[in-house]
């Protein structure tokens, strides 16, 4: 945010002064949002703003504090707000992490049942058969992860990526195969087995292969024991005990879940399989 010197003002600059209405919360919150995500792009405005931050950081007297206590800006939906605007606005400053990509992918395009890190829900789709009908993300998530593999074809973290990139897209021996191998480097690494519990409950779904859900649920196991509170492995480990008919096991699990991840999407799902589980035990 420093300022340089060889920087100029844009068409779309505001007077410098409107930096200081934008520090102090006095502007309507949708014009406050436009300016900001101007200011994360703009190496001129982008300092005046710090500046008119650092300006309005100075100790206030009770009759100043009276009156900015009524300022939207007082709010805690306006601090959530403004947080959000800004997490956005930096995102627009820097590329996408892989991580996120493959997030961005699983949730556009969902076709698996069981969970990735980081991806928020969706409903499960059915899987196309064309095989170029890929998620934008996901594609480029594959270049980056065959650039970085190229380089360092041992490196845990990109050997991970792999794996979930191939997980979406139905390639589970791959996807096997790359997490044993980044096993071979981190095996202690709950997130690498919990990603093998997945693609063993996976490759067990599209062949009928009855033992791997035994594999899958033996890999949750181990990512637990590591990680107790774990909420995608917690999450998966029910899946796969709903699909071997172990329903005292699974309604367990997904109790277990529950009080580690009680709101939001994946919990609401998650209390539905569990009402039709006591059914079904019934």
């Amino acid at each position: 945010m420093g300022v340089l010197s060889n920087v100029r003002r844009c068409p779309d600059c505001v007077a410098d002064s409107k930096w200081l209405d934008v520090a102090a919360g006095l502007l309507p919150d949708g014009e406050t949002r436009e300016l900001l995500k101007h200011a994360a792009q703009c190496g001129y405005c982008g300092p005046l703003l710090k500046r008119a931050a650092e300006t309005l950081t100075d100790e206030v007297t009770p009759s100043e504090e009276t009156s900015l206590a009524s300022l939207s800006s007082a709010r805690p939906e306006w601090r959530r707000n403004m947080a959000t605007t800004l997490r956005g606005g930096m995102r627009l400053l820097r590329p996408p992490s892989v991580q996120e990509l493959l997030a961005q992918a699983y949730t556009e395009y969902r076709t698996l049942e069981v969970r990735i890190d980081g991806a928020t829900y969706a409903q499960v789709r059915e899987r196309s058969a064309d095989k170029s009908d890929k998620s934008p993300s996901l594609l480029q998530a594959e270049a980056l992860i065959g650039e970085k593999l190229n380089k360092n074809p041992n490196d845990p973290t990109w050997l991970q990526a792999h794996a979930r990139a191939n997980l979406m897209d139905g390639n589970y021996e791959a996807a096997i195969e790359s997490l044993q191998h980044a096993l071979e480097e981190e095996p202690d690494s709950p997130g690498l087995l919990t990603d093998l519990g997945s693609a063993y409950f996976l490759r067990a779904e599209s062949g009928n292969r009855t033992a791997d859900l035994g594999n899958a649920i033996e890999s949750f196991d181990q990512a637990l024991a590591k990680s107790p509170e774990d909420p995608v492995a917690l999450f998966n480990r029910a899946v796969a005990c709903e699909r071997m008919c172990l329903y005292a096991e699974a309604i367990h699990g997904w109790e277990c879940y529950l009080r580690v991840d009680p709101q939001g999407e994946w919990p609401d799902d998650a209390r539905k399989r569990l009402a039709t589980l006591k059914q079904k035990r019934q």
